[in-house]
């Protein structure tokens, strides 16, 4: 599962992918996933790609669906929302599990707005990388040398950070709710 393999430190081991209570708790991880797309009056309630990350982040750790491994699955989920809309998501390990154990700790008190301003300050836009990976393989070597000093490590983490968990996330999300590629599209790629 994506979540053990992004968090192989967290204290305590993934277990075995369950939903709480059965069909209860597929609809809570359906719901979860709606959530970005939610509407009123025509217009998104999420109207940024963090504010819409946010929801699907909060909602899979305080709805959770799972037995257990909610906080896990919704940091990887999160990580592969973000790349799919073009961003990387690059809080360390232990920040980002700090901050999963905070939101669950903290319930409705730590509102949607504030796990976005926290993904708004730890994620990064990926044009620089667009520029960067639709090139050939020469002309991908001489763009990377372009890329100013200071934005070669986020280049880089980005560059990581894509490069097999999108596809590996898709994978078990698609396992969890038994949605078609297509559907999980739908779900990711809200833009």
């Amino acid at each position: 599962m994506l979540a053990s393999e992004l968090y192989p430190d967290y204290p305590d081991p993934m277990p075995a992918f369950q939903f709480l209570g059965g069909d209860h708790g597929r609809g809570l991880l359906e719901s979860a996933l709606a959530g970005p797309k939610q509407q009123f009056a025509g217009r998104y309630l999420y109207r940024t790609i963090y504010d819409k990350a946010a929801a699907l982040f909060r909602s899979i750790i305080l709805n959770h669906p799972l037995l257990d491994g909610n906080k896990r699955t919704a940091l990887a989920t999160v990580t592969v929302f973000l790349s799919v809309n073009g961003t990387v998501f690059y809080a360390s390990r232990a920040q980002a599990v700090d901050f999963a154990l905070r939101v669950a700790k903290g319930g409705s008190a730590v509102s949607w707005m504030e796990v976005s301003r926290w993904l708004r300050r730890n994620s990064n836009a990926l044009q620089t990388l667009d520029r960067i990976v639709t090139k050939s393989p020469v002309e991908f070597v001489s763009a990377l040398l372009t890329v100013p000093e200071a934005e070669r490590e986020q280049v880089r983490v980005g560059l990581v950070a894509m490069a097999g968990h999108r596809k590996r996330l898709a994978e078990v999300l698609g396992q969890f709710t038994m949605l078609t590629p297509s559907e999980l599209d739908d779900y990711f790629a809200i833009g």
